[in-house]
């Protein structure tokens, strides 16, 4: 093409193109393959649970414990540098084994400050009930800030699937004073919370997240299976969410 002077010139338009990448910022990861560890860790990669059930199909499943009246288990990883109180992001994949979840709380994940404590001492933890994915902070002086997805889209089917694979994002950062919870890429409940982390936390259940101490019937595990664990450092907004769901969809 020719401009007015009689120059000659070529239109061309450059593109870029943006993905996301699931790794950015990713500190733990467990893909439940082959054992319970964790693949990628910044702390200790081992699993502190004294039962290590896993299905041939390669998640964490129920975990019947042999020979103890059929309690549930999940696993239990050391909290240091693995997963942060401040800020930060858990990705999940679950298979519930139910059509309904009940009066029975199925939880996902616990960060808590000691294995055997009671639900009073968690910092962060997720889980499904009556009232949807519930995703639940509390904060330095022990205020506590939940997102319920059922309450805020009543009758809004996302909130689980039965017996269908769903991907889960919790994400929460103290210092932007917002928490998020997003359900096969989509937002489905967000929070502010205000004040300081606990900063205290010392353990994560993953599949698991009340324990009374030795009392065996306040332990509430999910009743289903847990894959395709990550831990990121920092707040993921809808598009990552989103992108973390397409990338890494069952």
């Amino acid at each position: 093409m020719k401009d007015r002077a009689g120059n000659s010139y070529t239109n061309s338009i450059t593109f870029s193109v943006i993905t996301f990448d699931p790794a950015s910022n990713l500190v733990t990861y467990a893909d439940y393959n082959e054992d319970t560890k964790l693949d990628i860790a910044g702390g200790s990669k081992e699993d502190e649970t004294p039962i290590h059930l896993l299905a041939t199909d390669g998640y964490l499943t129920n975990c019947i414990r042999p020979g103890n009246n059929g309690m549930d288990e999940g696993a239990l990883y050391s909290s240091e540098n693995n997963i942060f109180d401040s800020k930060g992001t858990l990705s999940v994949w679950l298979k519930p084994d139910w059509n309904n979840p009940g009066s029975d709380e199925h939880y996902i994940f616990s960060l808590k400050n000691s294995k055997d404590a009671s639900l009073s001492v968690y910092s962060i933890c997720g889980y499904v009930s009556a009232n949807g994915t519930v995703f639940s902070i509390k904060n330095k002086n022990n205020t506590e800030f939940t997102i319920e997805t059922e309450k805020e889209k009543p009758g809004n089917e996302r909130w689980y699937y039965p017996k269908t694979w769903t991907h889960l994002v919790f994400t929460w950062d103290f210092s932007a004073g917002k928490m998020a919870v997003y359900i096969n890429g989509a937002k489905a409940g967000e929070k502010i919370i205000t004040g300081e982390e606990r900063n205290n936390s010392k353990k994560l259940w993953v599949g698991a997240g009340r324990w009374g101490g030795f009392d065996m019937s306040e332990f509430k595990s999910f009743k289903g299976r847990v894959d395709e664990l990550g831990i990121y450092s920092y707040y993921m907004n809808e598009n990552e969410a989103y992108g973390l769901y397409t990338v890494s969809r069952k």
